[in-house]
């Protein structure tokens, strides 16, 4: 690890939220959410993440638990 690097620890919950089509939210759309909001501190790249799943899947109820971790390295 050093300095700038950033770790994203989540649960399946989060790459297999659908939406009321049944399209999962998938890895590549969690890549591009990260990459996407990847400069703000951990606390706000995590919010953007949840809120960018939440925009995905509306308010379809999900079956599986969401738990997600960001962590940066400061210099």
């Amino acid at each position: 690890m050093k300095a700038g690097d950033t770790f994203v620890f989540y649960t399946d919950g989060f790459t297999e939220a659908m939406n009321k089509y049944k399209i999962e939210f998938t890895e590549e759309r969690l890549k591009d959410s990260i990459s996407k909001h990847i400069d703000l501190p951990a606390n706000e790249l995590l919010q953007k993440i949840i809120d960018d799943v939440n925009s995905f899947i509306g308010k379809t109820f999900q079956h599986d638990d969401m738990t997600i971790v960001v962590v940066k390295i400061l210099k």
